[in-house]
């Protein structure tokens, strides 16, 4: 059975045969072009790493079910992350450990999908323009708790008529919490929530445009200094965000109501598993929740130890995020019932016209928690510790845009700080563009509607490019070789039904789309289609290239510098064919009796041969080395001519002379042996 030799391939037991490329390339970099990377210290710091990402405003909202929708219950989003999104998080964060490098070192896997990583930039860029947003806002409400009555926690005078009071709705159209009305009149000062609405253009607010200044600001001073020991303050972060949402929680679960919010959580209808509508939004949450369209997987992956257990990583992952959401879900769930325990009335209200995600973040939580004592405490802590991990997820953002741009361009790690200020720039322009409240109806479109479609579609071309143009055999090979044993079937059996879940979820996507509300398609449409834009040309480039090189077969298949960092693990990859072993091995795990395949003798030969085969590889490679540098010393001299001796006309007649004299002698003795003797 093999050993774990990653790197480095065992030849005691694996196979190798030229028969699978055509030749060996040596051909490789400059050795200088893989910078130096720091490892992870542990598999724990890699795990809180990674919910430092992916954990953002969303969780307090991933596994709630809202009034009047098709929404899943926790056992699909369980299976949806199980079989779904924790098999491509395992092929991101193994291809990362196997290259070393980020996602722009895919285009030497397939060249046809290059500009697949600038479509993940791109998501990544909007995510962090998100993620600014709303730690603007987020911002502005912990400001607001050090007041001595919590602005949400009783109605606006000048709004009275809008809220719910005394456990009935008012003879009013709409009748919402008080915590709705103070976010929708007061603090956003009544954005426009629908689309077709949108007349005219507002200034926002100073308050808020000073508050996302200062956001980027601090963001952009946290991340020059944090750089290198970045890894150590996250995981502060994300202890003291754990910490915080805890004590949140231990202040609610004992109050009147928090049960109803928990039973909620739990609550398993047997229609939800017939429901694909149920089913489509259980994928795209794990597609948004697990980061599987941004940089940061195989990024982190390209930070591993190469004693690291990928798959075993991956499943570490996802089930700690899974249960950190269950928390927050909780949290959020628990203040929905003690909302409707104090006034009788649901609080995710189908008329709010607003992602559950807003409604959760900004309007149940901070009305749950101003039915408790001391509400200024625990909001302060709730709203202390979602700027923090705010935070954690704006430092990652840029860090993983850098590193990635600086994987391919190394000649940018000297200048990562104007990186840092460019993006930092850009997203606060964005970000004021997009604060007035008259554009609030057009920034949900862009960032829900246009980020799932296009995260769909950049997630649907990375499976298809990986698990169906480069095989999931080459990418268990990939693994094998970096680990030293194949993935289970059940992971080769994910792999190969991953493209066509995402391929359904985004037909589903379009149709729903299309018959419900054709000029949120449109705009959603378009806007997907410029993101995945980079994707498209590039795929047209290199079509143009390799048919102009008569190759056009090679727009599909891996280049000579897919693979390890080192040019000699590389070229023994392409000769490391871990199949033709197969059935002897697995005969050997299972025999037990004693018979020629456990005789120590016939192991102790092949083991020597084997080891002569390994000496007899490295000769060959440091030969080919050789030759490879004779040739190229014989290119630089072209100029040198080669001198001949010079021959005089004597010294040939004396060359013919002796051969003349040699032929008769032979002729002499061959007659002399063939004659017979006279009677």
């Amino acid at each position: 059975m093999l050993g774990r030799l990653p790197y480095s391939v065992s030849l005691q037991s694996a196979s190798f045969h030229s028969g699978s490329h055509s030749s060996i390339s040596c051909g490789s970099k400059p050795a200088d072009y893989i910078l130096k990377r720091d490892r992870w210290r542990s598999s724990g710091s890699f795990i809180i790493s990674m919910l430092a990402y992916c954990v953002t405003s969303n969780a307090y909202a991933s596994f709630i079910k809202s009034e009047g929708r098709n929404d899943p219950n926790f056992l699909q989003y369980f299976l949806s992350f199980l079989l779904f999104g924790m098999p491509i998080v395992y092929m991101q964060i193994a291809l990362g450990q196997y290259t070393q490098m980020g996602m722009f070192y895919f285009k030497y896997c397939i060249p046809l999908f290059k500009g697949l990583a600038y479509t993940f930039m791109v998501c990544v860029l909007l995510q962090t323009i998100l993620a600014g947003f709303i730690m603007t806002d987020k911002l502005m409400y912990f400001l607001l708790t050090f007041q001595t009555t919590l602005p949400w926690s009783q109605c606006p005078d000048e709004y009275e008529g809008l809220c719910i009071v005394n456990s009935t709705r008012l003879p009013h159209t709409s009748n919402f919490h008080k915590s709705y009305v103070f976010w929708r009149y007061v603090y956003m000062e009544d954005p426009v929530l629908q689309l077709a609405d949108v007349s005219t253009y507002d200034i926002p607010s100073t308050q808020r445009i000073v508050a996302l200044l200062t956001t980027w600001i601090v963001t952009f001073g946290i991340v020059c200094v944090s750089y290198r020991y970045h890894r150590k303050f996250i995981h502060w972060m994300v202890f003291i965000y754990i910490f915080g949402n805890f004590i949140v929680f231990l202040a609610i679960v004992t109050k009147k109501g928090a049960v109803l919010g928990l039973s909620k959580l739990l609550e398993m209808r047997v229609e939800d598993f017939y429901s694909a509508a149920a089913w489509n939004k259980t994928v795209t949450v794990a597609i948004g929740g697990l980061a599987l369209a941004e940089l940061y997987h195989m990024y982190a992956g390209s930070f591993l130890h190469q004693s690291a257990q990928p798959g075993a990583l991956s499943v570490g992952c996802v089930f700690s995020l899974l249960l950190l959401k269950i928390l927050l879900s909780a949290i959020c769930t628990m203040c929905e019932g003690l909302i409707v325990y104090h006034s009788n009335a649901q609080t995710l209200d189908a008329s709010y016209n607003i992602s559950k995600y807003t409604v959760a973040v900004f309007v149940t939580i901070p009305q749950g928690l101003s039915y408790l004592s001391l509400p200024q405490l625990w909001t302060f802590f709730y709203f202390g510790s979602n700027i923090i991990i705010s935070i954690c997820n704006q430092v990652l953002h840029l860090i993983s845009m850098q590193v990635a741009i600086t994987d391919m361009y190394p000649n940018f790690h000297k200048f990562r700080v104007y990186v840092f200020g460019v993006i930092c720039i850009f997203s606060a322009f964005i970000g004021l563009c997009v604060l007035p409240e008259c554009v609030f109806a057009i920034s949900q479109v862009v960032f829900t509607d246009v980020l799932i479609y296009t995260k769909c579609g950049a997630v649907l071309i990375l499976s298809i490019m990986i698990f169906w143009v480069y095989g999931v055999s080459n990418l268990s090979d990939d693994i094998h070789f970096l680990m030293g044993s194949q993935p289970t079937k059940y992971w080769k059996i994910c792999w190969c039904l991953c493209p066509l879940v995402v391929l359904v979820t985004l037909v589903y996507l379009i149709l729903r789309a299309l018959s419900k509300r054709r000029t949120y398609f449109i705009i959603a449409t378009a806007g997907s289609f410029v993101l995945l834009s980079p994707t498209v040309v590039f795929i047209v480039i290199e079509l143009l290239q390799y048919i102009r090189k008569r190759n056009l077969l090679g727009t599909i298949r891996p280049t000579e510098f897919w693979g390890p960092p080192d040019p000699d693990d590389r070229a023994l990859r392409r000769m490391f064919n871990p199949r033709l072993e197969t059935r002897y091995q697995a005969h050997k795990m299972v025999c037990e009796h004693s018979c020629l395949f456990g005789n120590k003798d016939l192991q102790h030969i092949i083991d020597q041969e084997n080891v002569s085969r390994r000496e007899y590889l490295k000769k060959a490679l440091a030969e080919i080395s050789k030759s490879t540098a004779l040739i190229e010393q014989l290119k630089m001299k072209e100029d040198d001519t080669v001198e001949f001796p010079a021959v005089t006309v004597g010294e040939v007649h004396s060359a013919l002379g002796t051969l003349a004299a040699t032929v008769g002698l032979t002729l002499i003795i061959v007659c002399c042996c063939c004659s017979r003797p006279q009677g």
